[in-house]
């Protein structure tokens, strides 16, 4: 089966676009490593059998998204951020279980982030969120649980460090969230305070268990 842009028998768990230059989708995994590796001839990575499913699922999107996205001239810079050299658009892309996101703008930067709510974000919250931080989500518990609040606040985090790309970022002091909104659906906004302080809107929206965070920035705002 042949998949040449968004139809009704597609995975696609939810798609966003904002323009012709910005958009982003979200696809359920649920074909084998086989069906990928036809539809992109890419060289499949040395891993795990469900990490090479995650990254070619992640690539394909790519090309659902963008028809001719050449991801054959993707490299890893030395944080790991997959990039393309002299691009003209940028890209970030996350998987997480049965599920993998991509989004791509044209001559602005982003990130993205797909997490599935569990118990460890919770349970790990003091790594990751300043006092201040985990005060404002103890008082953001009436339309979401505690799981869930925990996992979005590591999500938009994830999302904030590849915007950034460089690495290097302590999560509790070079970014604070400052603003959740009271829904399931909305942007917050945030802090990413290293080198200097830029304020960053991070839309979300929550699928169930499933949580999807993203931002989109540009340097000249």
């Amino acid at each position: 089966m042949q998949y040449n842009g968004f139809r009704d028998v597609m995975p696609i768990l939810y798609q966003h676009t904002i323009n012709n230059q910005k958009q982003l989708a979200v696809w359920h995994i649920q074909e084998p490593l086989s069906f990928f590796q036809k539809q992109i001839n890419i060289e499949v990575p040395q891993m795990h059998p469900v990490k090479q499913l995650q990254h070619l699922a992640s690539r394909f999107l790519l090309t659902t998204l963008q028809p001719g996205f050449p991801l054959a001239d993707i490299q890893k810079s030395e944080s790991g951020k997959p990039y393309i050299p002299k691009k003209s658009s940028y890209f970030s892309i996350s998987h997480c279980g049965d599920y993998a996101a991509a989004i791509i703008t044209d001559q602005i930067e982003n990130g993205i982030d797909v997490e599935i709510t569990t118990p460890k974000a919770t349970m790990l919250q003091s790594r990751f969120l300043s006092d201040q931080e985990r005060k404002m989500v103890d008082q953001k518990k009436e339309n979401l649980s505690t799981d869930q609040l925990h996992t979005l606040c590591w999500s938009m985090k994830e999302t904030m460090f590849k915007w950034y790309g460089k690495g290097g970022v302590d999560f509790k002091k070079h970014m604070e969230i400052i603003e959740i909104p009271d829904a399931k659906t909305g942007i917050a906004k945030a802090m990413f305070k290293k080198n200097q302080q830029t304020l960053l809107e991070i839309q979300f929206k929550i699928l169930g268990d499933l949580i999807l965070t993203w931002t989109i920035h540009s340097h000249e705002d």
